[in-house]
Protein backbone atom coordinates (compact mmCIF):
# COMPACT_ATOMS: atom_id res chain seq x y z
CA UNK A 1 0.00 0.00 0.00
CA UNK A 2 1.24 3.80 -0.41
CA UNK A 3 0.72 5.15 3.08
CA UNK A 4 1.98 3.68 5.67
CA UNK A 5 0.40 0.81 7.72
CA UNK A 6 -0.28 2.60 11.25
CA UNK A 7 -1.61 5.58 9.20
CA UNK A 8 -3.81 3.52 7.23
CA UNK A 9 -7.33 2.97 7.59
CA UNK A 10 -7.46 0.03 5.93
CA UNK A 11 -7.35 -2.51 8.51
CA UNK A 12 -4.09 -4.15 9.35
CA UNK A 13 -5.08 -7.97 8.69
CA UNK A 14 -6.16 -6.74 4.95
CA UNK A 15 -2.89 -5.03 4.49
CA UNK A 16 -0.95 -8.38 6.11
CA UNK A 17 -2.64 -10.73 3.90
CA UNK A 18 -2.25 -8.02 0.75
CA UNK A 19 1.62 -8.14 1.82
CA UNK A 20 1.94 -11.75 1.93
CA UNK A 21 0.05 -12.12 -1.50
CA UNK A 22 2.32 -9.94 -3.35
CA UNK A 23 5.36 -12.07 -1.51
CA UNK A 24 3.81 -15.05 -2.96
CA UNK A 25 3.40 -13.74 -5.97
CA UNK A 26 7.09 -12.40 -6.42
CA UNK A 27 8.33 -15.97 -5.58
CA UNK A 28 5.98 -17.06 -7.95
CA UNK A 29 7.41 -14.56 -11.06
CA UNK A 30 10.56 -15.37 -10.50
CA UNK A 31 10.56 -19.23 -10.77
CA UNK A 32 11.01 -18.86 -14.53
CA UNK A 33 14.18 -18.06 -14.22
CA UNK A 34 15.33 -21.37 -12.78
CA UNK A 35 13.69 -23.32 -15.06
CA UNK A 36 16.72 -24.63 -16.77
CA UNK A 37 19.05 -25.49 -13.86
CA UNK A 38 15.76 -27.17 -12.19
CA UNK A 39 13.80 -30.54 -12.62
CA UNK A 40 10.53 -29.70 -14.29
CA UNK A 41 8.85 -32.19 -11.42
CA UNK A 42 10.34 -29.21 -8.75
CA UNK A 43 9.25 -26.56 -10.53
CA UNK A 44 5.41 -27.95 -10.62
CA UNK A 45 5.66 -28.75 -7.06
CA UNK A 46 6.50 -25.64 -6.26
CA UNK A 47 4.70 -23.65 -9.02
CA UNK A 48 1.22 -25.61 -7.22
CA UNK A 49 2.63 -24.96 -3.78
CA UNK A 50 2.43 -21.04 -4.26
CA UNK A 51 -0.91 -20.55 -6.44
CA UNK A 52 -2.26 -23.07 -3.46
CA UNK A 53 -0.91 -20.67 -0.88
CA UNK A 54 -2.36 -17.71 -3.32
CA UNK A 55 -5.81 -19.11 -3.55
CA UNK A 56 -5.68 -19.05 0.30
CA UNK A 57 -4.96 -15.88 0.71
CA UNK A 58 -6.94 -14.34 -1.74
CA UNK A 59 -9.93 -16.13 -0.08
CA UNK A 60 -9.09 -15.01 3.19
CA UNK A 61 -8.80 -11.91 1.57
CA UNK A 62 -12.54 -12.38 0.16
CA UNK A 63 -13.90 -12.14 3.18
CA UNK A 64 -12.63 -8.58 4.21
CA UNK A 65 -13.90 -7.36 1.28
CA UNK A 66 -17.41 -6.40 2.33
CA UNK A 67 -16.79 -4.49 4.93
CA UNK A 68 -14.04 -2.36 2.28
CA UNK A 69 -16.59 -2.00 0.22
CA UNK A 70 -19.02 -0.46 2.98
CA UNK A 71 -16.37 1.57 4.21
CA UNK A 72 -15.50 3.03 0.79
CA UNK A 73 -19.20 3.96 0.44
CA UNK A 74 -19.45 5.50 3.92
CA UNK A 75 -16.20 7.68 2.89
CA UNK A 76 -17.27 8.34 -0.86
CA UNK A 77 -20.67 9.84 0.44
CA UNK A 78 -18.54 11.45 2.71
CA UNK A 79 -16.32 13.62 -0.02
CA UNK A 80 -19.09 14.26 -1.79
CA UNK A 81 -20.88 16.37 1.33
CA UNK A 82 -17.78 18.01 1.80
CA UNK A 83 -17.40 18.98 -2.11
CA UNK A 84 -21.24 20.52 -1.88
CA UNK A 85 -19.66 22.46 1.38
CA UNK A 86 -16.71 24.12 -0.33
CA UNK A 87 -18.71 24.54 -2.79
CA UNK A 88 -21.34 26.88 -1.10
CA UNK A 89 -18.46 28.49 0.85
CA UNK A 90 -17.11 29.55 -2.28
CA UNK A 91 -20.17 30.84 -3.51
CA UNK A 92 -20.56 32.84 -0.26
CA UNK A 93 -16.83 34.01 -0.62
CA UNK A 94 -17.81 35.28 -4.20
CA UNK A 95 -20.93 37.04 -2.94
CA UNK A 96 -19.40 38.97 -0.46
CA UNK A 97 -16.60 39.90 -2.44
CA UNK A 98 -19.42 41.30 -5.44
CA UNK A 99 -21.10 43.51 -2.68
CA UNK A 100 -18.48 44.84 -1.47
CA UNK A 101 -17.46 45.85 -5.00
CA UNK A 102 -20.78 47.53 -5.54
CA UNK A 103 -20.20 49.27 -2.28
CA UNK A 104 -22.75 47.70 0.00
CA UNK A 105 -19.94 46.40 2.71
CA UNK A 106 -17.73 48.40 3.97
CA UNK A 107 -13.57 46.83 3.77
CA UNK A 108 -14.06 46.43 7.41
CA UNK A 109 -17.00 44.07 6.68
CA UNK A 110 -15.55 42.36 3.81
CA UNK A 111 -12.50 41.91 5.39
CA UNK A 112 -14.54 40.20 8.82
CA UNK A 113 -16.65 37.70 6.27
CA UNK A 114 -13.54 37.29 3.82
CA UNK A 115 -11.80 35.80 7.26
CA UNK A 116 -14.41 34.15 7.92
CA UNK A 117 -15.54 32.03 5.03
CA UNK A 118 -11.31 31.24 4.19
CA UNK A 119 -11.08 30.14 7.72
CA UNK A 120 -14.46 27.85 6.88
CA UNK A 121 -13.05 26.72 3.68
CA UNK A 122 -9.95 25.47 5.20
CA UNK A 123 -11.40 23.27 7.96
CA UNK A 124 -13.21 21.97 4.71
CA UNK A 125 -9.96 21.01 2.53
CA UNK A 126 -8.25 19.35 5.54
CA UNK A 127 -10.99 17.31 6.07
CA UNK A 128 -11.32 16.54 2.37
CA UNK A 129 -7.74 15.74 2.09
CA UNK A 130 -8.69 13.16 4.50
CA UNK A 131 -11.65 11.69 3.20
CA UNK A 132 -10.15 11.89 -0.28
CA UNK A 133 -6.76 9.97 0.65
CA UNK A 134 -9.11 7.54 2.92
CA UNK A 135 -11.05 6.82 -0.46
CA UNK A 136 -8.01 6.06 -2.98
CA UNK A 137 -6.76 3.51 0.16
CA UNK A 138 -10.13 1.36 0.10
CA UNK A 139 -9.82 1.59 -3.96
CA UNK A 140 -6.49 0.24 -3.64
CA UNK A 141 -7.04 -2.25 -1.38
CA UNK A 142 -9.93 -3.76 -3.09
CA UNK A 143 -8.49 -3.43 -6.80
CA UNK A 144 -5.84 -5.76 -5.01
CA UNK A 145 -8.04 -8.16 -3.85
CA UNK A 146 -9.79 -8.39 -6.98
CA UNK A 147 -6.49 -9.35 -8.87
CA UNK A 148 -5.53 -11.83 -6.55
CA UNK A 149 -9.12 -13.90 -6.47
CA UNK A 150 -9.10 -17.29 -6.82
CA UNK A 151 -9.77 -18.58 -10.58
CA UNK A 152 -12.36 -20.45 -11.60
CA UNK A 153 -12.05 -22.59 -14.89
CA UNK A 154 -14.39 -22.16 -17.86
CA UNK A 155 -14.71 -24.03 -20.93
CA UNK A 156 -15.10 -22.43 -24.94
CA UNK A 157 -15.37 -24.72 -27.69
CA UNK A 158 -13.88 -24.05 -30.64
CA UNK A 159 -13.77 -26.27 -34.11
CA UNK A 160 -10.33 -27.50 -33.18
CA UNK A 161 -11.45 -28.30 -29.53
CA UNK A 162 -11.96 -27.43 -26.19
CA UNK A 163 -10.19 -24.00 -24.98
CA UNK A 164 -10.10 -23.41 -21.20
CA UNK A 165 -10.33 -20.31 -19.93
CA UNK A 166 -9.52 -19.37 -16.22
CA UNK A 167 -11.60 -16.51 -15.33
CA UNK A 168 -11.22 -14.84 -11.12
CA UNK A 169 -14.01 -15.54 -9.17
CA UNK A 170 -16.80 -12.51 -9.81
CA UNK A 171 -16.52 -11.67 -5.95
CA UNK A 172 -17.50 -8.03 -6.97
CA UNK A 173 -19.34 -8.72 -9.81
CA UNK A 174 -16.46 -8.31 -12.16
CA UNK A 175 -14.73 -10.95 -14.42
CA UNK A 176 -10.77 -10.95 -15.46
CA UNK A 177 -9.52 -12.27 -18.12
CA UNK A 178 -7.83 -15.74 -18.70
CA UNK A 179 -5.15 -16.81 -16.47
CA UNK A 180 -4.72 -20.06 -18.53
CA UNK A 181 -5.41 -21.73 -21.99
CA UNK A 182 -5.00 -24.97 -23.33
CA UNK A 183 -4.04 -24.50 -26.88
CA UNK A 184 -3.71 -28.50 -27.76
CA UNK A 185 -6.29 -29.14 -30.70
CA UNK A 186 -8.52 -32.14 -30.82
CA UNK A 187 -6.89 -35.07 -31.12
CA UNK A 188 -9.26 -37.84 -31.11
CA UNK A 189 -13.39 -38.58 -32.56
CA UNK A 190 -14.79 -38.63 -28.97
CA UNK A 191 -13.08 -35.43 -27.80
CA UNK A 192 -14.01 -33.93 -31.10
CA UNK A 193 -17.57 -35.20 -30.99
CA UNK A 194 -17.60 -34.26 -27.01
CA UNK A 195 -16.43 -30.12 -28.34
CA UNK A 196 -19.64 -30.08 -30.87
CA UNK A 197 -22.29 -31.71 -28.63
CA UNK A 198 -20.62 -28.76 -26.29
CA UNK A 199 -20.86 -26.32 -29.20
CA UNK A 200 -24.80 -27.35 -30.07
CA UNK A 201 -26.33 -27.85 -26.59
CA UNK A 202 -27.50 -24.07 -26.44
CA UNK A 203 -29.72 -23.94 -23.86
CA UNK A 204 -27.93 -25.66 -21.17
CA UNK A 205 -23.70 -25.26 -21.48
CA UNK A 206 -21.35 -22.88 -19.03
CA UNK A 207 -20.27 -21.51 -22.13
CA UNK A 208 -23.24 -19.42 -22.45
CA UNK A 209 -22.39 -18.64 -18.99
CA UNK A 210 -19.28 -17.57 -19.43
CA UNK A 211 -20.30 -15.63 -22.58
CA UNK A 212 -22.65 -13.88 -20.74
CA UNK A 213 -21.11 -12.90 -17.82
CA UNK A 214 -17.72 -11.04 -19.98
CA UNK A 215 -17.49 -7.92 -21.94
CA UNK A 216 -17.02 -7.71 -25.46
CA UNK A 217 -13.75 -7.26 -25.10
CA UNK A 218 -12.87 -10.05 -23.43
CA UNK A 219 -14.39 -12.12 -25.87
CA UNK A 220 -12.35 -10.37 -28.85
CA UNK A 221 -8.91 -11.27 -26.79
CA UNK A 222 -10.83 -14.85 -26.50
CA UNK A 223 -11.09 -15.60 -30.46
CA UNK A 224 -7.61 -13.84 -30.87
CA UNK A 225 -6.52 -16.61 -28.34
CA UNK A 226 -8.84 -19.75 -29.96
CA UNK A 227 -6.93 -18.05 -33.70
CA UNK A 228 -3.58 -18.32 -32.23
CA UNK A 229 -3.80 -21.83 -31.01
CA UNK A 230 -5.26 -23.32 -34.14
CA UNK A 231 -2.62 -21.51 -36.22
CA UNK A 232 0.38 -23.67 -33.80
CA UNK A 233 1.68 -19.75 -32.30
Amino acid sequence: MSKDKKDSVVPAVVLELIDESETIQGWMDRLPDHADDSYPEVIERVTNDYQGRLDGVAEQLAEHAPDLVSSLGVRRGNVKSMQADRGAHVDDLEEARLRHFVGEFSDEEWDSRRTTIEGLLNKVDGLLKIEESAVAEFEEALEKIDAGEPADAAVVFGSDGPVEVRTAAAGHGSWSIARSVHTEPATNGSVGAAAASQEDASSNSDELDFLDAVSPETLERLDSIAIASRNGS
